[in-house]
């Protein structure tokens, strides 16, 4: 009987963790889409600054959406690991 208590509990931690990383890996998009949601239509927001804190490169809210794909691109690797 303990047994089949112990197995049902690794199965739920099993659950929590795909769960958990599921959340972790798409987080970032949902944050860049919310965000995405944010501005005006045509807006365009700062990309990039340089060493001297001055804006260098502006450009469309869509821009962050690819970056937050690569993020969550690397929290599935970890979620593989």
């Amino acid at each position: 009987m303990l047994i089949a208590y112990e197995r049902d509990v690794l199965t739920g931690r099993r659950v929590l963790a795909v769960v958990f990383w599921m959340a972790v890996t798409a987080a970032p998009v949902v944050a860049a889409l919310v965000a995405v949601a944010q501005f005006p239509a045509g807006a365009e927001i700062p990309l990039h600054w340089n060493v001297q804190n001055q804006i260098d490169n502006w450009g469309s809210p869509w821009a962050m959406v690819p970056v937050s794909a690569i993020m969550s691109g690397a929290n599935l690797l970890l979620a593989l690991m």
